[in-house]
């Protein structure tokens, strides 16, 4: 019985990575996007939903014409996005404390 070879694996896409951007992996390192700069753009996405919650927040305290449900979608998506930044930076730090404890 004869197997047949695979095809090529599609990449993964960064939800980081702008449409179009080129893999990391790719060929010289200066063509994709660096580990920092995806930290940088994730904590920036952080910020922004931060700043986006507060704003609604504010505008619905100020008696702006805001919808109370999209002031708790909003909250509950910066609250999220927080969780999931503490839990990227255990798993970072995890692996740093890990590797430092390596017996050379």
């Amino acid at each position: 019985m004869q197997i047949p070879p695979l095809g090529a694996v599609a990449p993964v896409r960064s939800p980081f990575r702008a449409n179009g951007a080129s893999s990391p992996l790719g060929t010289g390192g200066a063509q994709g996007s660096s580990f920092g700069d995806m930290i940088t753009k994730g904590l920036q996405s952080v910020s922004a939903s931060e700043n986006n919650a507060d704003s609604m927040v504010q505008g619905l305290a100020a008696g702006k014409p805001t919808q109370a449900a999209d002031v708790m979608i909003a909250t509950s998506k910066a609250g999220l996005s927080v969780q999931m930044l503490v839990a990227v930076r255990d798993q970072a730090l995890g692996a740093y404390k890990e590797i430092m404890n390596m017996q050379v």
